[in-house]
């Protein structure tokens, strides 16, 4: 999130009235809804010294508690993060400490020279998720000592040696549609559940919030789940995608075609974009 900031110093004809600071919420029990800015605006437990709350930016929509598989996916990940300052271990260790982030992604330049835009011998981190200072922060921990970074948004750390400009990005979303037409089985060999379209529905979506920043949409990866609700015979899968969520995909935009996402963009689903028929 971004917040801007400003330092105010109280006088003689000016006092500070209300003092605010910022923190991560999150939702007690799962849910999908979009919050807008402004929409935080009650105090359910009252807190000592709380006066009111709001939130300055838009929430984020987090994924589900993971499954078995993607467990194992995210193991040698895990093992990872007990390395310093190499580039296997920097992601993890970021994720670790840093409240909220849902995907991330570390490239480095090692070489003497400018390669893609990146810095020589500097890292480039891309993260979803999470309060901005506490990212670059935690970049800076992790960093190796003369190592610099690169991205279009730049905080500064308080260290020691005095204080540190660090630059990191978050992934471009490239907002995902879809299209699943079931052809189902005859009644009498495999009844189809009264709750089927649903159920495909939140397959779809479950397989969609997996993805990472940069992995592409490989339209076989979502067969498995779907096939996992009975009495469907066929399932015709098409996508579309654009950059604006508000955009509405006109039907010869849908394709069955796989989506190809850049190293720094990510695939984005949300049930409200996708129609199981």
């Amino acid at each position: 999130m971004d917040i801007g900031e400003a330092a105010v110093s109280a006088t003689a004809n000016m006092s500070v009235a209300t003092l605010g600071s910022r923190a991560l919420a999150q939702t007690i029990d799962p849910m999908a809804e979009e919050v807008a800015p402004g929409d935080l605006d009650t105090i359910v437990t009252l807190v000592d010294g709380w006066q009111s709350v709001t939130n300055l930016v838009s929430g984020s929509v987090g994924r589900s508690t993971e499954t078995d598989a993607e467990l194992r996916r995210r193991y040698q990940t895990g093992v990872f993060r007990f390395g310093a300052a190499t580039l296997p271990s920097i992601a993890p260790n970021i994720q670790r400490e840093v409240s909220g982030i849902r995907a991330i992604k570390v490239f480095q330049n090692d070489t003497d020279s400018i390669v893609d835009g990146r810095l020589p011998h500097s890292l480039h981190v891309v993260v979803d998720g999470g309060i901005e200072e506490e990212i670059a922060a935690t970049i800076y921990k992790y960093k190796a000592a003369g190592i610099d970074t690169n991205g279009a948004i730049e905080k500064t750390v308080a260290a020691p040696e005095g204080d540190q400009l660090i630059r990191f990005d978050r992934p471009t979303p490239v907002y995902v549609w879809v299209k699943a037409a079931l052809t189902l089985q005859p009644a009498a060999e495999q009844p189809f559940p009264v709750d089927g379209f649903e159920l495909v529905a939140e397959s779809i979506n479950a397989t969609g919030q997996t993805h990472e920043i940069g992995q592409d949409v490989i339209v076989q990866r979502f067969f498995s789940g779907i096939y996992q609700t009975k009495g469907i015979a066929e399932v015709d899968l098409q996508f579309a995608f654009a950059s604006d969520p508000g955009d509405t995909p006109a039907p010869g935009d849908y394709s069955a075609a796989n989506i190809t996402i850049g190293d720094i963009e990510r695939a984005m689903f949300d049930p409200s974009r996708i129609e199981v028929t």
